[in-house]
């Protein structure tokens, strides 16, 4: 039998859990997607928005990925064009615009980007 997964994770240094962390959000929303609806079903205003907000968690990994790695070259200066976007398509804009927020004052102490 494998090993439970927090002890797993219990034995990762900073950086191996960092790479893990960045690995499994990008996984996660790819196996979301298989949750999306076919053509021929309708699809719900709430729908909508979780769509939306796992194509910005995918985005979101795919640039934490590749922030690992200081060769890699797929970093998008427009990731806020990119995130507004996605959020457009489901008239999150505002949600989006808080957890941003939200995100640059936990991360910066308090200063905010100008």
């Amino acid at each position: 039998m494998e090993k439970p997964f927090r002890d797993i994770l219990g034995h990762m240094s900073r950086q191996e859990r960092m790479r893990f962390l960045s690995f499994l959000v990008l996984y996660m929303s790819v196996s979301a997607r298989s949750v999306y609806p076919g053509p021929d079903l309708q699809e719900t205003a709430g729908y909508r928005e979780f769509q939306a907000f796992n194509e910005m968690y995918h985005e979101i990994g795919n640039q934490l990925v590749a922030c690992l790695d200081p060769a890699e070259t797929r970093y998008n200066n427009n990731l806020e064009a990119i995130l507004y976007e996605k959020a457009r398509f489901a008239e999150c804009e505002k949600e989006l615009g808080l957890a941003i927020s939200r995100a640059l004052n936990d991360s910066t102490g308090g200063l905010q980007a100008q």
